[in-house]
């Protein structure tokens, strides 16, 4: 635990992304099985134990940093408000996905893997690589999870956002993500958790 508080301390100081893997699509009744987080200089795996105990720790950082980076992290963030307290709306997400709409609107794909490959020249591990002889990803050994998840998904993360960053500024369109699209990020999250309420007698009338 002391080096994930290490690592952590880290995130505070430097720009950073982040990637949870889960057990399913749905927060609120799949776990988390392991955060992957890749700055500069180094990626690192952190699994479901050890992020369990030191996931307060983590919320605190997206709640108070301006630079986490990651990619579809709607969903990521929905997982850790439903199962560890977070608050969207206290996030800055700065999101591949997003950010490559900004740039393409019109592109055919804006997924981190499609990405990855179109834009980082990178061969990506796909999932059905690394979880078909597994029943889940918890049962994946820690050193391939890494490889994926950390040295994979956080690492392009990592690169495409700063790419971006710096493809937006150039062509003036940085203010477009930063004042339009990165806000949205977490209110649709929080949209998407409270639902809607629906008199189902009226509705089918």
């Amino acid at each position: 635990l002391d080096d994930v508080l290490r690592v952590y301390r880290e995130l505070r100081e430097r720009p950073f992304a982040w990637d949870l893997e889960t057990m399913g699509l749905d927060p609120r009744r799949d776990a988390v099985a392991g955060l992957a987080v890749a700055h500069e200089d180094m990626a690192y795996w952190i699994p479901e134990g050890l992020f369990h105990f030191s996931a307060p720790e983590f919320v605190d950082i997206l709640h108070t940093v301006p630079h986490a980076y990651g990619s579809n992290l709607k969903f990521d963030m929905a997982m850790l408000a439903v199962q560890y307290g977070l608050i969207p709306s206290q996030c800055l997400p700065w999101d591949t996905q997003v950010m490559h709409f900004v740039l393409d609107p019109g592109a055919f794909q804006h997924g981190l893997k499609y990405l990855a490959k179109h834009e980082l020249g990178r061969d990506p591990l796909e999932f059905r690589d690394v979880t078909s002889a597994y029943a889940n990803f918890r049962q994946v050994p820690a050193e391939l999870a890494a490889r994926y998840a950390a040295a994979g998904d956080a690492r392009n993360s990592f690169d495409l956002v700063t790419k971006f960053r710096g493809e937006l500024s150039a062509r003036g369109l940085l203010g477009v993500y930063t004042q339009l699209e990165q806000p949205v990020t977490p209110v649709l999250c929080e949209m998407e958790l409270a639902g809607l309420s629906l008199d189902r007698r009226t509705l089918f009338q």
